[in-house]
């Protein structure tokens, strides 16, 4: 490919011990190791024993190489006591040859496919590149996924109503469902995302008139990469009326199917393709998608729309998505709360690892608490992440244009070490809506 470049990056994986961990990913990206000296491409990548009294560490390198693939997608495998198994979808980070430059955080976990223990798949506390596997709590077998499967905790109401209409603006990671075989074939259970909707909607607005499937169009936009993530993307375009659809069906920023809403399973629903990327470039692409989502939220059409922004996680461009649509659209809104609002999530289950924040504590409450329904994910994880970071302080400066430029995000957007419970994140007690 002209012009191409090399992205890669070096892992290092830590199981402890009495478990094993098998890396692979997705045919986008490719696994290597130091073999006698040699850069070698490999299958996979093993570390540790079940049964071993002792923790391993292996090092290994990610590349993907073409087009803007920053990031790879893989699968962390872990084994352990009794046979049993479980799955974490990965996305590594990745920079580009010839430079020095190393994101914040290199890797992100898309999903934890077990039902015992969020958090057996973590970032080392002081070494962003190390990926700590700890043994699991429980017994229960999970089941290999390609691709990071939809998650109900994920779900997310992010606006609604604008203008008097009927539209609704949804967050979550893939809207796959996860397979029923070991690596089997994975797609959109839109009954599924209409019943999470459907819960958080009545939990986020304590009312019960959510519309029935079929009374609302879904209106999907993907912000996930074709470079890195065609395969993801193939499986959900592939639910929308058509299961031989190719890739050159979908055009960027065009909803698919052309011709309107296509009928699945008795609901009406179309999706659209936003290749999002983590970094101040996004400016222009990102706020076209917010221009859009508010002319969209502020229509009123016969048939309501619900749209639905992911990445595969739901975390990073999601994250940054939201916090854009909250700085161009809600124009009473700071700086400050644009960026919380757009990176609150509903209260995630397991214990803070990187950029996953649980117990919260309100910032609006003048006695402090911890919030009772709400976490946040930072995007890029729990150190500062200039890509990030700077991407929406780039779009507060070009949208709002404050006569001085921001040069940060304010000091409490993050971490705030000095809270009651030290290293955690505030949010706001309410949402950003107005009834």
């Amino acid at each position: 490919m002209s012009g191409s470049s090399t992205y890669s990056q070096e892992y290092i994986i830590t199981p402890a011990a009495n478990v094993k961990t098998v890396v692979t990913v997705n045919p986008t990206a490719t696994l290597h190791q130091n073999i006698k000296g040699v850069l070698t491409k490999v299958d996979s990548v093993s570390a540790g024993t079940v049964g071993g009294t002792t923790a391993a560490t292996v090092s290994f390198y990610v590349k993907n190489e073409g087009g803007n693939a920053n990031f790879g997608e893989g699968q962390v495998a872990v084994e352990y006591t009794g046979n049993e198994k479980a799955y974490v979808n990965v996305n590594f980070y990745l920079s580009k040859s010839g430079t020095t430059d190393e994101p914040a955080t290199v890797w992100s976990k898309a999903d934890g496919q077990h039902k015992f223990n969020d958090s057996i798949v973590n970032h080392h506390p002081s070494a962003p590149k190390y990926i700590g596997v700890a043994m699991p709590v429980g017994a229960s077998s999970g089941i290999a996924a390609k691709y990071a499967p939809l998650r109900e905790a994920m779900v997310f109401l992010v606006d609604k109503n604008r203008n008097g209409s009927k539209n609704m603006l949804f967050r979550g990671n893939c809207p796959l469902a996860a397979p029923t075989v070991s690596d089997g074939p994975q797609s959109v259970s839109f009954d599924n995302v209409h019943e999470y909707m459907k819960s958080q909607y009545e939990n986020q607005t304590g009312k019960t008139n959510f519309p029935k499937k079929g009374d609302y169009i879904f209106s999907d936009i993907c912000l996930q990469n074709p470079t890195s993530e065609g395969g993801s993307i193939l499986s959900e375009l592939q639910s929308f009326g058509d299961t031989s659809a190719k890739m050159s069906d979908l055009d960027r920023n065009v909803w698919y199917p052309t011709s309107g809403p296509a009928s699945v399973d008795g609901h009406l629903v179309q999706m659209s393709l936003w290749s999002i990327q983590n970094n101040k470039d996004a400016y222009s692409l990102n706020t076209l998608l917010a221009n859009n989502l508010s002319d969209w939220m502020n229509k009123s059409d016969t048939t309501p729309r619900i749209y639905y922004i992911h990445c595969a996680s739901g975390v990073d461009r999601t994250g940054l998505s939201a916090s854009t649509y909250f700085a161009t659209n809600h124009t009473s809104l700071t700086l400050l709360e644009s960026f919380i609002y757009g990176t609150t999530v509903n209260k995630q289950p397991g214990d803070s690892a990187g950029g996953k924040q649980v117990d919260c504590q309100d910032l609006n409450v003048i006695t402090a608490q911890t919030d009772p329904d709400r976490s946040r994910y930072l995007p890029g994880g729990s150190a500062p992440n200039d890509s990030y970071d700077a991407a929406v302080v780039d779009v507060w400066n070009n949208v709002r244009k404050p006569a001085t430029k921001v040069t940060d995000l304010p000091s409490n957007s993050g971490i705030v070490s000095d809270l009651p419970d030290s290293n955690t994140c505030y949010v706001y007690d309410n949402y950003p809506w107005a009834d």
